[in-house]
């Protein structure tokens, strides 16, 4: 059960680290840094998840078995689909006001 609490306890220092650099970079989009800083949130709880089930099968933390690969594997995927969503939404967003301003002009 160590694995589990060392990794949700970097969730704390890890996570208010990444929203002020996201906030920061991203200055003048704010609900896009808060959209990215809330997806990492959830790999956090899918990592911490796939540990402490690890943990609960008994299973070493270096030699990992094919379904806690799985696991592991599906939260990474399921947060890089989720960024690349929001990216994707921000962005076309960011066009539709861009014509905008430009047909304003």
């Amino acid at each position: 059960m160590r694995v589990p609490h060392f990794v949700g306890m970097h969730a704390l220092q890890v996570l208010p680290l990444a929203g002020l650099v996201f906030g920061r970079r991203l200055r003048k989009q704010p609900l896009l840094a808060a959209h990215l800083t809330r997806i990492l949130g959830y790999g956090y709880l899918g990592l911490t998840l796939a540990t402490l089930l690890q943990a609960l099968r008994g299973q070493p933390v270096l030699t990992p078995d094919a379904f806690t690969w799985a696991m592991g594997l599906s939260v990474l995927a399921a947060c890089g689909i989720a960024a690349a969503f929001v990216l994707a939404r921000n962005f076309n967003r960011s066009a539709v006001e861009q014509r905008i301003r430009t047909a304003s002009a």
